[in-house]
């Protein structure tokens, strides 16, 4: 049977990745609602398209916040912003959501300033509290943003340059956050992402670990795109090859299918 799956919320209606947006999926009938999970310095899982705040937030109409805008290197590509994880959740929590790209949803700019960034606990609230009072179970679609940036490569910025690494696993703190509120039913749980890496430490360590079974999905981007474009492939594995580790270790004979498009040894 096939599954209503609202990506990032009525994104139509509401502006993407806030509570609003996702409850009003649920009222329009979807099964499942998809949140894009980025972190807090203080390592709470929080709902954004990206990591990079001011497409998304008015953190650049805000004083206090503004010598925290800062360049990073973020899947290869050079960002300049504002970023989740170099704000705590009480400091994220005073940011007010806009519409993204409000010249393909100009209905909702009316709604700029008025909601918060939520986090993963309170969109875990939220579905437990809908089904609850409309009498039918929806599930949770999560989206790990940039694991490699987050565990491996990124910094945090320390109000000098970028410094110390940020070293959070997305993985781990999915779990541990699904296992804290106590959703954890494979039938209403996906876990999914654009890089390999963190899905195979998830099959093979993670869930293990809790003797979870949660399904576990790939994306991918386009296949037919140039391949300048770092869609086109994985950024775990541009990493991991640059990094000189052993691919065949790490992804055994998945990378097999990407030798054709990045020039892997």
């Amino acid at each position: 049977m096939p599954l209503i799956i609202a990506h990032r919320g009525a994104s139509a209606f509401r502006p993407e990745h806030t509570l609003e947006a996702y409850e009003l999926a649920i009222d329009l009938g979807a099964d499942f609602i998809e949140p894009d999970l980025v972190v807090s310095r203080d390592r709470v899982l929080v709902a954004r398209h990206e990591n990079e705040l001011s497409e998304t937030t008015n953190v650049a109409e805000i004083d206090d916040f503004f010598e925290r805008k800062t360049t990073k290197i973020i899947d290869g590509n050079s960002v300049t912003g504002w970023f989740a994880e170099d704000f705590t959740l009480a400091e994220l929590k005073t940011l007010r959501v806009k519409e993204r790209i409000p010249n393909i949803r100009p209905n909702n700019k009316q709604f700029d300033g008025l909601f918060e960034i939520p986090t993963f606990k309170e969109i875990i609230d939220l579905v437990k509290n809908k089904s609850k009072k409309i009498g039918r179970n929806i599930g949770i679609y999560p989206e790990t943003k940039h694991p490699i940036f987050f565990d491996k490569e990124g910094r945090f910025f320390t109000g000098i340059e970028n410094d110390k690494l940020i070293n959070i696993c997305l993985g781990e703190l999915l779990i541990n956050t699904l296992i804290a509120e106590n959703f954890i039913n494979p039938d209403y749980i996906f876990i999914q992402s654009f890089e390999f890496e963190n899905l195979i430490k998830l099959k093979t360590k993670i869930l293990p670990k809790f003797c979870l079974n949660i399904p576990l999905i790939q994306l991918y981007g386009s296949t037919i795109l140039p391949a300048k474009n770092s869609f086109q492939y994985p950024y775990d594995i541009i990493y991991n090859h640059r990094k000189g580790v052993d691919m065949l270790e790490i992804y055994g004979c998945l990378i097999d299918s990407y030798k054709n498009v990045y020039p892997i040894k």
